[in-house]
């Protein structure tokens, strides 16, 4: 929370220090800078400038580890609920790379998106079905 208000307070000096901790070798870290970047209530302005947090998590898009890269798939899930046309730009250029981590971030940015427009996901993965947790979307046969 304090490092919110810091960065609400001091943005570019803070996205200078987010984006040479984004590059650390260390997995924790990174997972604290894309938590830090999560649009909660403290960072709820990143919805009008939604730029300022991907600029540090692009970085991030071919994340190896698992808790660094569940916190860029969830910001970028947590993004889709305000700005879905952005977060779908996004999945297909993370999609296309060919990536298996960007295509896992991808993956879990659409959770929120598969609830409104399962086709629109699954045609973006290429797949008959989205899984979630115990939620399964499955494509219509025709």
């Amino acid at each position: 929370m304090f490092f919110r208000r810091l960065i609400k307070k001091y943005p570019a000096e803070m996205k200078e220090f987010l984006l040479r901790l984004v590059d650390s070798a260390d997995a924790n870290t990174r997972h604290f800078v894309g938590e830090m970047l999560r649009p909660v209530q403290e960072n709820a302005w990143f919805y009008n400038e939604p730029e300022y947090p991907l600029s540090v998590l692009r970085r991030m898009f071919r994340e190896p580890r698992p808790y660094p890269r569940t916190s860029v798939g969830n910001n970028l899930s947590d993004l889709a609920r305000r700005l879905p046309e952005l977060v779908y730009g996004l999945v297909a250029e993370l999609v296309a790379s060919g990536d298996k981590n960007s295509y896992w971030i991808a993956y879990r940015a659409c959770r929120n998106l598969v609830k409104k427009d399962p086709k629109r996901v699954m045609n973006l993965f290429g797949i008959d079905e989205y899984r979630y947790k115990k939620t399964v979307y499955k494509r219509e046969s025709n």
